[in-house]
Protein backbone atom coordinates (compact mmCIF):
# COMPACT_ATOMS: atom_id res chain seq x y z
CA UNK A 1 0.00 0.00 0.00
CA UNK A 2 2.89 2.38 0.72
CA UNK A 3 3.98 2.26 -2.96
CA UNK A 4 0.56 3.03 -4.46
CA UNK A 5 0.95 6.44 -6.18
CA UNK A 6 -2.20 8.12 -4.85
CA UNK A 7 -1.40 6.97 -1.30
CA UNK A 8 2.09 8.43 -1.49
CA UNK A 9 0.79 11.71 -2.91
CA UNK A 10 -1.83 12.00 -0.18
CA UNK A 11 0.75 11.28 2.50
CA UNK A 12 3.06 13.99 1.13
CA UNK A 13 0.24 16.53 1.12
CA UNK A 14 -0.67 15.56 4.70
CA UNK A 15 2.94 15.92 5.83
CA UNK A 16 3.31 19.29 4.07
CA UNK A 17 0.24 20.66 5.90
CA UNK A 18 0.98 19.09 9.26
CA UNK A 19 4.60 20.23 9.38
CA UNK A 20 3.46 23.84 8.95
CA UNK A 21 0.57 23.75 11.43
CA UNK A 22 1.03 25.47 14.78
CA UNK A 23 -1.30 22.98 16.47
CA UNK A 24 -2.92 19.78 15.25
CA UNK A 25 -6.25 18.64 16.69
CA UNK A 26 -6.85 14.87 16.73
CA UNK A 27 -10.16 13.22 17.62
CA UNK A 28 -8.56 10.45 19.68
CA UNK A 29 -5.32 9.46 21.37
CA UNK A 30 -5.08 6.70 18.79
CA UNK A 31 -5.06 9.24 15.94
CA UNK A 32 -2.57 11.41 17.80
CA UNK A 33 -0.18 8.48 17.96
CA UNK A 34 -0.78 7.70 14.28
CA UNK A 35 0.15 11.27 13.32
CA UNK A 36 3.29 11.02 15.42
CA UNK A 37 4.32 7.67 13.93
CA UNK A 38 3.52 8.39 10.29
CA UNK A 39 4.62 12.01 10.01
CA UNK A 40 7.11 12.40 12.87
CA UNK A 41 5.19 15.21 14.56
CA UNK A 42 6.16 16.10 18.13
CA UNK A 43 3.57 15.06 20.72
CA UNK A 44 3.25 18.56 22.24
CA UNK A 45 2.02 19.94 18.89
CA UNK A 46 -0.95 17.56 18.84
CA UNK A 47 -4.03 18.13 21.01
CA UNK A 48 -6.78 15.52 21.47
CA UNK A 49 -10.33 16.88 21.30
CA UNK A 50 -12.94 14.13 20.72
CA UNK A 51 -15.77 14.73 18.27
CA UNK A 52 -19.24 15.87 19.24
CA UNK A 53 -22.80 14.63 18.85
CA UNK A 54 -25.94 16.67 18.16
CA UNK A 55 -27.83 15.78 21.35
CA UNK A 56 -31.10 17.27 20.09
CA UNK A 57 -31.05 15.05 17.02
CA UNK A 58 -29.60 11.91 18.59
CA UNK A 59 -31.75 11.18 21.64
CA UNK A 60 -33.62 8.23 23.16
CA UNK A 61 -36.98 7.43 21.54
CA UNK A 62 -40.18 7.72 23.56
CA UNK A 63 -41.62 4.38 22.41
CA UNK A 64 -39.05 1.79 21.28
CA UNK A 65 -41.66 -0.91 20.63
CA UNK A 66 -43.56 1.33 18.22
CA UNK A 67 -40.28 2.30 16.56
CA UNK A 68 -39.26 -1.34 16.10
CA UNK A 69 -42.61 -2.03 14.44
CA UNK A 70 -42.29 1.04 12.21
CA UNK A 71 -38.85 -0.05 11.00
CA UNK A 72 -39.90 -3.67 10.49
CA UNK A 73 -37.69 -5.24 13.15
CA UNK A 74 -38.78 -8.89 13.58
CA UNK A 75 -40.54 -9.72 16.84
CA UNK A 76 -39.11 -12.00 19.51
CA UNK A 77 -35.46 -11.27 18.72
CA UNK A 78 -32.62 -9.28 20.25
CA UNK A 79 -31.95 -6.61 17.66
CA UNK A 80 -28.34 -5.84 16.78
CA UNK A 81 -27.47 -2.92 14.53
CA UNK A 82 -24.36 -1.93 12.64
CA UNK A 83 -24.02 0.96 10.20
CA UNK A 84 -20.79 0.98 8.21
CA UNK A 85 -19.22 1.64 4.87
CA UNK A 86 -19.12 -1.87 3.43
CA UNK A 87 -15.38 -2.28 2.99
CA UNK A 88 -12.95 -4.95 4.27
CA UNK A 89 -11.45 -3.04 7.22
CA UNK A 90 -14.89 -2.66 8.80
CA UNK A 91 -15.00 -6.32 9.80
CA UNK A 92 -18.54 -7.05 8.58
CA UNK A 93 -17.47 -10.48 7.30
CA UNK A 94 -16.33 -11.38 10.81
CA UNK A 95 -19.63 -10.12 12.20
CA UNK A 96 -21.55 -12.42 9.85
CA UNK A 97 -19.43 -15.34 11.05
CA UNK A 98 -20.28 -14.26 14.59
CA UNK A 99 -24.00 -14.31 13.78
CA UNK A 100 -23.57 -17.83 12.36
CA UNK A 101 -22.02 -18.91 15.67
CA UNK A 102 -24.89 -17.37 17.62
CA UNK A 103 -27.42 -19.08 15.35
CA UNK A 104 -25.78 -22.46 15.98
CA UNK A 105 -26.15 -21.78 19.70
CA UNK A 106 -29.84 -21.06 19.05
CA UNK A 107 -29.63 -17.47 20.23
CA UNK A 108 -32.66 -15.45 19.12
CA UNK A 109 -30.83 -12.55 17.50
CA UNK A 110 -31.32 -10.44 14.39
CA UNK A 111 -28.75 -8.16 12.77
CA UNK A 112 -29.78 -5.05 10.87
CA UNK A 113 -26.92 -4.11 8.57
CA UNK A 114 -26.94 -0.57 7.20
CA UNK A 115 -24.57 0.87 4.62
CA UNK A 116 -23.29 0.58 1.08
CA UNK A 117 -19.88 -0.15 -0.40
CA UNK A 118 -17.67 -2.40 -2.50
CA UNK A 119 -18.24 -5.41 -0.22
CA UNK A 120 -22.03 -5.48 -0.56
CA UNK A 121 -22.25 -8.32 -3.09
CA UNK A 122 -19.70 -10.38 -1.19
CA UNK A 123 -21.63 -9.90 2.05
CA UNK A 124 -24.93 -10.84 0.39
CA UNK A 125 -23.28 -14.02 -0.85
CA UNK A 126 -21.98 -14.83 2.63
CA UNK A 127 -25.39 -14.28 4.20
CA UNK A 128 -26.83 -16.87 1.83
CA UNK A 129 -23.86 -19.24 2.18
CA UNK A 130 -24.04 -19.12 5.99
CA UNK A 131 -27.82 -19.62 5.98
CA UNK A 132 -28.50 -16.27 7.65
CA UNK A 133 -31.37 -14.99 5.50
CA UNK A 134 -33.65 -14.98 8.57
CA UNK A 135 -31.00 -13.58 10.90
CA UNK A 136 -29.60 -10.65 8.87
CA UNK A 137 -31.37 -7.83 7.06
CA UNK A 138 -29.38 -5.56 4.78
CA UNK A 139 -31.17 -2.22 4.62
CA UNK A 140 -28.64 -0.35 2.45
CA UNK A 141 -27.85 3.31 2.97
CA UNK A 142 -29.76 4.78 5.92
CA UNK A 143 -30.64 8.47 5.34
CA UNK A 144 -29.39 10.81 8.05
CA UNK A 145 -32.91 11.94 8.96
CA UNK A 146 -33.95 8.44 10.07
CA UNK A 147 -30.58 7.21 11.36
CA UNK A 148 -31.47 8.19 14.98
CA UNK A 149 -34.56 5.97 14.71
CA UNK A 150 -32.45 2.93 13.84
CA UNK A 151 -30.04 3.71 16.68
CA UNK A 152 -32.88 4.14 19.17
CA UNK A 153 -34.79 1.02 18.13
CA UNK A 154 -31.79 -1.33 18.33
CA UNK A 155 -31.03 -3.24 21.51
CA UNK A 156 -27.27 -3.11 20.89
CA UNK A 157 -25.06 -1.45 18.30
CA UNK A 158 -22.13 -3.64 17.20
CA UNK A 159 -18.86 -2.15 15.92
CA UNK A 160 -16.78 -5.00 14.37
CA UNK A 161 -13.89 -2.91 12.97
CA UNK A 162 -10.69 -4.81 12.15
CA UNK A 163 -8.34 -1.83 12.06
CA UNK A 164 -8.06 1.97 11.58
CA UNK A 165 -11.04 3.17 13.62
CA UNK A 166 -9.88 6.73 14.18
CA UNK A 167 -12.75 7.88 16.37
CA UNK A 168 -15.97 6.13 15.34
CA UNK A 169 -18.72 8.74 15.60
CA UNK A 170 -21.35 5.97 15.40
CA UNK A 171 -20.39 4.93 18.94
CA UNK A 172 -21.38 8.15 20.76
CA UNK A 173 -24.28 8.70 18.32
CA UNK A 174 -25.76 5.32 19.25
CA UNK A 175 -25.15 5.85 22.95
CA UNK A 176 -26.75 9.30 22.76
CA UNK A 177 -29.89 7.48 21.59
CA UNK A 178 -29.64 5.23 24.65
CA UNK A 179 -28.36 2.17 22.82
CA UNK A 180 -25.25 0.48 24.26
CA UNK A 181 -22.37 -0.30 21.92
CA UNK A 182 -20.36 -3.51 21.75
CA UNK A 183 -17.08 -2.97 19.89
CA UNK A 184 -13.74 -4.43 18.98
CA UNK A 185 -10.73 -3.03 20.89
CA UNK A 186 -9.53 -1.02 17.89
CA UNK A 187 -8.48 2.64 17.71
CA UNK A 188 -10.81 5.25 19.13
CA UNK A 189 -13.47 2.67 20.01
CA UNK A 190 -11.22 1.31 22.73
CA UNK A 191 -10.86 4.76 24.26
CA UNK A 192 -14.59 5.54 24.21
CA UNK A 193 -15.81 2.23 25.59
CA UNK A 194 -12.99 1.68 28.09
CA UNK A 195 -14.00 4.87 29.88
CA UNK A 196 -17.63 3.74 29.92
CA UNK A 197 -17.30 0.03 30.71
CA UNK A 198 -14.61 -2.38 29.53
CA UNK A 199 -17.07 -5.28 29.46
CA UNK A 200 -18.54 -3.76 26.30
CA UNK A 201 -15.25 -4.26 24.48
CA UNK A 202 -14.73 -7.61 22.75
CA UNK A 203 -11.48 -9.32 23.77
CA UNK A 204 -10.28 -9.17 20.13
CA UNK A 205 -11.61 -8.80 16.57
CA UNK A 206 -12.40 -12.48 15.95
CA UNK A 207 -15.93 -13.80 15.29
CA UNK A 208 -15.61 -15.98 18.39
CA UNK A 209 -14.78 -13.01 20.62
CA UNK A 210 -17.72 -11.04 19.24
CA UNK A 211 -20.12 -13.95 19.77
CA UNK A 212 -18.86 -14.32 23.34
CA UNK A 213 -19.30 -10.61 24.04
CA UNK A 214 -22.77 -10.42 22.52
CA UNK A 215 -23.96 -13.46 24.49
CA UNK A 216 -22.57 -11.92 27.67
CA UNK A 217 -24.35 -8.63 27.02
CA UNK A 218 -27.66 -10.34 26.31
CA UNK A 219 -27.44 -12.74 29.23
CA UNK A 220 -26.08 -10.39 31.88
CA UNK A 221 -27.75 -7.14 30.88
CA UNK A 222 -30.50 -7.31 28.25
CA UNK A 223 -32.52 -10.06 29.92
CA UNK A 224 -32.63 -8.03 33.15
CA UNK A 225 -35.04 -5.25 32.29
CA UNK A 226 -34.28 -2.84 35.14
CA UNK A 227 -30.56 -3.23 34.63
CA UNK A 228 -30.88 -2.76 30.86
CA UNK A 229 -33.12 0.30 31.23
CA UNK A 230 -30.56 1.81 33.61
CA UNK A 231 -27.80 1.05 31.11
CA UNK A 232 -29.62 2.97 28.40
CA UNK A 233 -29.86 5.99 30.68
CA UNK A 234 -26.17 5.66 31.55
CA UNK A 235 -25.26 5.61 27.84
CA UNK A 236 -27.08 8.89 27.28
CA UNK A 237 -25.57 10.54 30.34
CA UNK A 238 -22.07 9.44 29.35
CA UNK A 239 -22.36 11.10 25.94
CA UNK A 240 -23.95 14.26 27.35
CA UNK A 241 -20.99 14.62 29.69
CA UNK A 242 -18.17 13.67 27.32
CA UNK A 243 -19.21 14.03 23.66
CA UNK A 244 -21.54 17.00 23.27
CA UNK A 245 -20.80 19.64 20.66
CA UNK A 246 -20.84 22.19 23.50
CA UNK A 247 -17.93 20.40 25.18
CA UNK A 248 -16.09 20.04 21.87
CA UNK A 249 -16.41 23.72 20.92
CA UNK A 250 -15.49 24.84 24.44
CA UNK A 251 -12.32 22.75 24.32
CA UNK A 252 -11.54 24.04 20.83
CA UNK A 253 -11.90 27.63 22.07
CA UNK A 254 -9.42 26.91 24.86
CA UNK A 255 -6.96 25.54 22.31
CA UNK A 256 -7.31 28.63 20.10
CA UNK A 257 -7.04 31.00 23.07
CA UNK A 258 -3.85 29.27 24.18
CA UNK A 259 -2.39 29.61 20.69
CA UNK A 260 -3.20 33.34 20.62
CA UNK A 261 -1.61 33.84 24.02
CA UNK A 262 1.54 32.03 22.89
CA UNK A 263 1.67 34.18 19.75
CA UNK A 264 1.26 37.42 21.73
CA UNK A 265 3.93 36.32 24.16
CA UNK A 266 6.28 35.55 21.26
CA UNK A 267 5.62 38.93 19.58
CA UNK A 268 5.62 40.78 22.87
Amino acid sequence: MRNVPHVNIRRRIERFCLKRAVKIVALSQYMKEKVQDIHGIQADRIVVNPGGVDLDRFKPPQDRVALKNKLGFPEGKTHLLTVRNLEPRMGIENLLKCIRILKRNQDAIHLILGGEGVERQNLENLIEEYGLLDEVTMVGFIPSNILPEFYGAADFFVLPTRHLEGFGLVTPESMACGTPVLGTPVGGTKEILSNFGSRFLFRDTSPEAMAEGIRMAIGEVFTRKKQYDRLRLDCREYVVKNYSWQRHTYQLKLILDEMLMEKESYLG
